[in-house]
């Protein structure tokens, strides 16, 4: 069996690499946007293409090899890119041995450690308000875990510059971050666990401070 292609499939903002064989057989891996995160990952789509340079009519079960060589061909190792390129690629050649020996890939890693995963699931909301709304129904539907971003709506431009988060002070920051953090924590409950993600957005010094103001809440 050899490989034939290797593609990036785009899905609105997610991305997976397809490898295709010479015997039908497909792998399809999911590729990291790295250093794209905040728009159109264009240089892990490249990486992929220069992995795919080397990959293209070799044997696709042959992984450990041919995870070394794409590790490396590269002159500057380790860069966030290339290694998502690897890991989508890693894991479709994993997908194409496991559907070559009609076997799941955890019985090809040493078979299940466990029976189930305890999920969390990350509350969206522009106020204090929708986020206790929406929090009370995630625990209502089992959940016993839930994270937000604290400052307001990631991903929503025209409301964090509507809050000010833009121009408002780190204490103002913090004041937002407890307002919200307090109206999840009411409405979830003394048992569920909150956590936050701050999206790399705080200094070392910041970090400890939000982590201070927000200590009561158990994160």
């Amino acid at each position: 069996m050899k490989v034939t292609a290797v593609t990036v499939l785009p899905v609105s903002r997610f991305n997976y690499v397809k490898v295709e064989t010479d015997e039908g057989i497909t792998g399809v891996g999911e590729l990291h946007p790295a250093s794209g995160t905040g728009g159109t990952p264009f240089v892990p789509r490249a990486a992929v293409e220069y992995c795919a340079e080397y990959l293209v009519g070799k044997d696709p079960s042959h992984i450990e090899r041919h995870w070394q060589h794409m590790f490396r061909r590269q002159l500057f190792r380790g860069g966030s890119d290339m290694m998502a390129a690897i890991g989508a690629i890693d894991i479709a050649l994993w997908d194409i041995k496991g559907k070559s020996l009609d076997k799941p890939v955890y019985e090809l890693l040493g078979g299940p450690v466990r029976e189930k995963v305890r999920l969390y699931t990350h509350l969206g909301g522009a106020t204090p308000e929708a986020l206790a709304e929406e929090a009370s129904a995630r625990v209502e539907e089992g959940f016993t875990a839930l994270r937000i971003y604290p400052f307001g709506d990631f991903g929503n431009s025209d409301f964090e510059e509507g809050l000010g988060l833009e121009n408002m002070s780190f204490t103002g920051m913090q004041n937002n971050a407890v307002e919200r953090l307090a109206a999840v924590r009411e409405a979830a409950g003394p048992d569920v666990d909150l956590m936050i993600d701050v999206v790399n957005r705080l200094t070392p010094a910041e970090a400890i401070g939000l982590g201070r103001v927000l200590a009561p809440f158990n994160l």
